[in-house]
């Protein structure tokens, strides 16, 4: 059975959504952290941690991992091209690596113009005018996030 999962990874935790091919609500996972920025292999073991909590809810044999094709919204995604870390490191078929940031403004706004404030551990202020998207923010607890819960506890 091929899947698919979609992952939102943040700073604080990790959640996954095991769907079918019709985009079928199969089962949900969580774990710790996934800011591949700031600790990539833990985000690593959380991302596929919560993987497969996904795929044990859903009832679907732990092998079907290796079959899924992932989106993976992730903090950190936008400092530098993991990709090649990512490849070799995760037991995905194929993925498609995205923030986390503009994973919360495509459930925000869908196809239409807008704008998303994430305050969360970090924050990041994100818009979609006319097709383009622009970023405020993002970078982590050293360089700013001045509003996040990482700052603010701090």
């Amino acid at each position: 059975m091929s899947i698919l999962i979609g992952i939102d990874g943040g700073g604080t935790g990790c959640r996954a959504i095991v769907c079918d091919r019709l985009g079928k609500h199969l089962g949900y996972g969580g774990a710790g952290s996934a800011n591949i920025a700031t600790n990539f292999k833990g985000s690593c073991a959380n991302i596929i941690k919560a993987s497969q909590k996904a795929i044990k809810e859903a009832g679907l044999a732990k092998e079907v991992i290796y079959e899924a094709d992932v989106y993976l919204g992730l903090a950190g995604a936008n400092l530098k091209d993991f990709n090649a870390e990512l490849k070799t490191t995760l037991p995905f078929n194929d993925y498609y690596i995205d923030s986390d940031a503009s994973l919360a403004l495509a459930g925000a706004v869908n196809d239409e113009n807008g704008i998303a404030a994430i305050i969360g551990t970090g924050s990041v202020f994100i818009s979609k005018i006319r097709g383009e998207i622009n970023i405020i923010g993002g970078w982590g607890f050293l360089l700013g996030d001045h509003g996040s819960g990482a700052k603010l506890g701090h």
